[in-house]
């Protein structure tokens, strides 16, 4: 589980929702659902959530909750006009947004959790797909084990829809 941390503010997962904005109609895919401290309010807020989970503890403690998938996000056959929310584990970042640039035309929005430090080079190197914003700084001390930097939340909208 290289990598593999946890957000653990409840108040601050009500604040990631609020800023993704979801609706009632959306579908949503979560990438990385961990123990679902994100995943109860995102199951709130949309017409139809996935979550992707490659790890089978957390599967299967998951799935007793939600509907949930036991595989790789790089595998799945992403559903049209989706949305993808995901706090990724960071070793990932390239090979996940360059499965989403290959998917462009059927993705909405892109939410990611990353780390404070990427966002420079994810603007350097994707602004040519997406209009990318930064939504919300998370503290390190909202995560277990404890990062050394910051994570923040973006937002990739696909150039394709403007």
């Amino acid at each position: 589980m290289k990598d593999k941390i946890f957000f653990i503010s409840k108040k601050n997962s009500k604040k990631i929702i609020k800023k993704c904005n979801f609706k009632k109609k959306d579908i949503i895919i979560e990438i990385g659902s961990g123990i679902g401290n994100i995943s109860k309010y995102i199951y709130k807020k949309a017409k139809r959530t996935f979550c992707i989970e490659i790890n089978n503890n957390f599967f299967k403690f998951l799935k007793k909750k939600y509907k949930v998938i036991n595989i790789d996000f790089l595998k799945i056959k992403i559903i049209k006009k989706s949305i993808i929310f995901g706090s990724i584990p960071y070793n990932l970042i390239k090979k996940i947004i360059s499965k989403i640039i290959v998917n462009l035309n059927i993705i909405k929005i892109i939410y990611l959790i990353i780390l404070d430090k990427y966002l420079k080079i994810i603007k350097k190197k994707y602004s040519i797909f997406f209009y990318i914003k930064k939504l919300y700084i998370l503290k390190n001390n909202l995560f277990f084990p404890k990062p050394k930097v910051n994570s923040i939340l973006i937002k990739l909208v696909p150039k394709i829809f403007s």
